[in-house]
């Protein structure tokens, strides 16, 4: 087990099968090579799926993990991909930019897209239910956990890029 983000488009379908899917993964991995960008400014290095090489952001296609001791599971998300999936980062520093795709996606595809996180992102924190099964089991959050607080820090920037 470890630090885990899953993801999957509506009804299991292939991003490219969605109305306007194939420009909306388009602009989605646009988004993502800014974020890309302002990552690797950060010094987090970012590279291949095995943690070697260059990642791959294309209209089609985004791949990547962290850089040597730094990789853990590659993150992909495919076009013509429409199963559940999943991304384990041991909180390594390439999470960022999982997280960060993530919020790219769903920004894009809306309610065709749907993430869950072991961390506790803005729309936990400020979901109700979510507030009172944490309280319930001790655990009060106090805004979004920390991996994710620099997740929406960096998509903001990009956002307004």
């Amino acid at each position: 087990m470890g630090y885990t983000h899953y993801w999957e488009f509506k009804g299991k379908v292939a991003p490219k099968d969605l109305k306007d899917g194939e420009k909306k993964f388009a602009k989605a991995a646009e988004l993502i090579r800014k974020a890309y960008k302002k990552v690797t400014e950060m010094g987090i290095k970012i590279a291949g799926g095995m943690g070697d090489g260059e990642p791959r952001m294309s209209d089609y296609a985004i791949v990547f993990n962290g850089k040597g001791d730094d990789s853990y599971e590659t993150f992909a998300i495919r076009a013509n991909d429409g199963e559940w999936n999943f991304c384990k980062t041991a909180r390594k520093p390439y999470d960022l930019l999982v997280c960060v795709s993530l919020l790219a996606f769903k920004e894009v595809f809306g309610d065709d897209f749907s993430y869950t996180s072991d961390g506790i992102t803005r729309e936990d924190y400020e979901n109700r239910e979510s507030n009172e099964y944490w309280k319930k089991i001790g655990f009060v959050p106090e805004g979004p956990g920390v991996e994710w607080q620099r997740a929406y820090e960096v998509w903001d920037e990009v956002k307004a890029a």
